[in-house]
């Protein structure tokens, strides 16, 4: 009932006609992020293209999304969401709607022209199914880009012989839209979607260094990226990922690790079917997958973090036809930043940091500064008439089984080996946990180089002892022959006497 008092008394500010969210998200301070738009949703942040506060502007402009909180709605929800920022404080109510009259009397007073044109541009992102004819593609073989292969190679860490042996599953594409910069080509790699039955694709996963993306218009709904050699009625197992380069770095890790073992491999072709679901699974994916391969086992080898887990859950719900309802419930966590320190460099920096991790700020009465922060503590999961109890750091299929009777898990699980590897972060080398097979694919190539390394270290000593050996025993026989002259110089010596 608040929400809705408070939404009432916005509009009546307004007369009845609310500004658009790109609007208030401007005026929040959000600013376009470019590469991330799409014909269906506009995205904005707060901070550098491709990190900060991330929100997604979708439904013609009249709805948001905060892909960290989660939180979605209007402009008056968006208001809420962000009080602190809208009016520099939070829950005081009337610095909100004083706010309010006065970002209004702002919109109200700019041009015609530039607020007809503010509220209309979500309104104008008409969505566009993908267009083949768009793309020029061709085939990833022994003429490819040469670069394009750098980046399989040396930056994804998939070997040779997986990339001979995977590449008639994906392409080199060019946007012929958009696809030349100062008179050079852009090419990146290609993985077509397809509509299960249909051979024209409807849609890429583009991928290249520092850039993946799905092209626009792509139906990610239906279309998937499938590598098979099997006939579909004859798939044994179907392994879903959620891209297609996780889909080859677990083929590249397989074959390998067979390799090193001495043992046969675990994924073949001829019975197997890896999929891309570009994302997390859904209904239109794994419906037609199921009724195309009535003999087919699900298994989920998506990423080893919550959104990993969460589509695990998802494919075994959609697979196994179980319905479960999930509510988050969430831990407000508070900092409070004495009046002293507030103002100072410290107290600055402080608060600075932790806006950056996702923490809010209240300014207290007596001058003090609470940052608080709310994170997901627990999940309260519902199927039918029974009610489980989860920690939010255990909501995983094994965990959902065991805490919720008549919970049945359909599907198995492959997930990569946890571990650490490498990565450089604004040139900095640093240590990061392994979180999907590419990830793993890269891990194992630095154990490999690792391991070389220290067997050249072990043949080196071995040769330096080697020869330190050597020469320990050339001087003990050259002290040998030195003491056999001595002795028959003296017998010669003694003769001559």
């Amino acid at each position: 009932m608040e929400k809705k008092s408070v939404r009432e008394k916005v509009e009546d500010i307004c007369g009845g006609r609310l500004p658009s969210l790109i609007e208030l998200a401007t005026q929040l301070g959000f600013k376009k992020d470019a590469l991330e738009c799409s014909q269906r949703s506009v995205c904005m942040r707060i901070g550098p293209a491709g990190g900060g506060e991330k929100i997604l502007i979708y439904d013609n402009g009249r709805k948001y999304k905060n892909l960290r909180s989660g939180k979605s709605g209007d402009v008056v929800a968006l208001s809420i969401e962000f009080m602190d920022r809208f009016c520099n404080r939070s829950y005081d109510w009337s610095a909100f709607y004083n706010e309010w009259e006065r970002f209004y009397g702002v919109v109200k007073a700019m041009p015609t022209e530039q607020r007809d044109s503010m509220n209309n541009e979500a309104v104008q992102r008409v969505f566009v199914p993908f267009q083949p004819d768009r793309w020029e593609i061709k085939p990833f073989g022994p003429t490819s880009n040469v670069s394009l292969k750098s980046y399989m190679q040396y930056t994804r860490c998939i070997d040779h012989d997986t990339l001979a042996e995977m590449c008639g599953f994906f392409n080199t594409i060019k946007d012929t839209k958009y696809g030349t910069h100062n008179g050079k080509d852009i090419v990146n790699i290609g993985f077509p979607l397809y509509r299960l039955g249909e051979d024209t694709p409807c849609g890429f996963e583009i991928k290249n260094v520092s850039f993946k993306r799905t092209a626009p218009g792509s139906d990610v709904s239906n279309g998937m990226w499938s590598a098979t050699r099997a006939e579909l009625k004859d798939v044994k197992r179907i392994l879903f990922f959620e891209s297609a380069i996780d889909a080859i770095s677990y083929v590249s890790v397989d074959r390998l690790r067979a390799k090193a073992l001495g043992k046969e491999r675990t994924v073949n072709l001829d019975t197997d079917m890896l999929v891309s679901c570009s994302g997390g699974p859904k209904i239109g994916q794994i419906v037609a997958l199921k009724r195309a391969c009535p003999n087919a086992q699900a298994v989920a080898a998506f990423d080893l973090d919550t959104a990993g887990h969460k589509h695990d859950i998802i494919l075994n719900n959609i697979w196994t036809n179980q319905t479960i309802r999930t509510n988050k419930m969430n831990k407000r966590e508070e900092l409070l930043i004495p009046k002293d320190m507030v103002s100072t460099p410290e107290g600055e920096q402080r608060q600075k940091e932790l806006r950056k991790e996702g923490w809010s700020r209240y300014d207290r009465i007596d001058g003090s500064v609470l940052m608080y922060k709310y994170t997901p503590a627990c999940y309260e999961v519902k199927m039918d008439d029974k009610t489980a109890i989860i920690p939010a750091d255990e909501l995983t299929l094994p965990k959902l089984a065991n805490s919720l009777k008549g919970y049945k898990i359909g599907i198995e699980r492959e997930k990569p080996m946890r571990g650490e590897y490498f990565k450089v972060i604004e040139g900095n080398q640093v240590t990061v946990p392994i979180k999907d097979w590419n990830d793993r694919a890269v891990a194992d190539k630095q154990e490999r180089q690792a391991g070389l390394r220290k067997s050249v270290q072990k043949v080196g000593v071995f040769l330096q002892n080697q020869q330190a050996k050597e020469a320990e025993e050339q001087a003990r026989r050259d002290a040998q022959i030195a003491k056999a002259n001595e002795r028959m110089q003296s017998r010669s010596k003694a003769r001559q006497l």
